[in-house]
């Protein structure tokens, strides 16, 4: 049979200090809470490229209607690309339309932001465009977020707050 041990002499169980884990608890908590940050959205409204054949959307559309502008900023490693249903915006005075190089070229590292703004509102300023509000943003792969949002803020409001193309869609890749 087994003995049961007895306690030596002069040992006694002493109670647990808890009081310094207490007041860790009740400190670091708060402070934790008021350190952290909390996460905030921002949304930006864009439209999703619709699909389906050319010739059903031309079918919908009442024969007086005027075809719409389908107005195209592409960015590129070298600047913005715009254009038209009436074809490609080209580059410098003097170019033609069928030129490849970009519409707006980029201010050393930086793209004109500044510069697209103003063709846009130069765009917007023409009569047969006033009513238009639709504007496809597409990029090559490479081309930063950033980037891209800027160019969407470019598009939608010129530097005095004037409404430009205020309805984005993203298009999926580029022509």
């Amino acid at each position: 049979m087994a003995k049961v041990r007895k306690p030596r002499e002069g040992f006694q169980l002493e109670d647990l200090n808890l009081q310094p884990i207490m007041n860790l608890v009740c400190i670091l908590i708060p402070f934790l809470l008021l350190c952290a940050a909390f996460v905030q959205y921002a949304s930006i409204n864009v439209s999703s490229p619709r699909f389906g054949s050319a010739a059903t959307r031309d079918e919908e559309r009442p024969p007086d209607e005027k075809p719409p502008l389908n107005l195209t900023v592409f960015i590129t490693d070298e600047g913005f690309r715009i254009a038209a249903r009436g074809g490609v915006l080209g580059g410098s005075a003097g170019a033609d339309t069928g030129s490849s190089g970009p519409s707006i070229r980029k201010k050393g590292e930086d793209y004109d932001y500044e510069g697209l703004t103003k063709k846009l509102r130069e765009i917007k300023d023409l009569p047969e465009v006033q009513e238009e509000t639709n504007v496809i943003i597409g990029a090559e792969p490479d081309i930063k977020y950033d980037v891209i949002i800027k160019a969407m803020d470019a598009c939608r409001r010129d530097d005095k707050g004037k409404l430009l193309f205020p309805d984005v869609t993203i298009s999926t890749g580029i022509a």
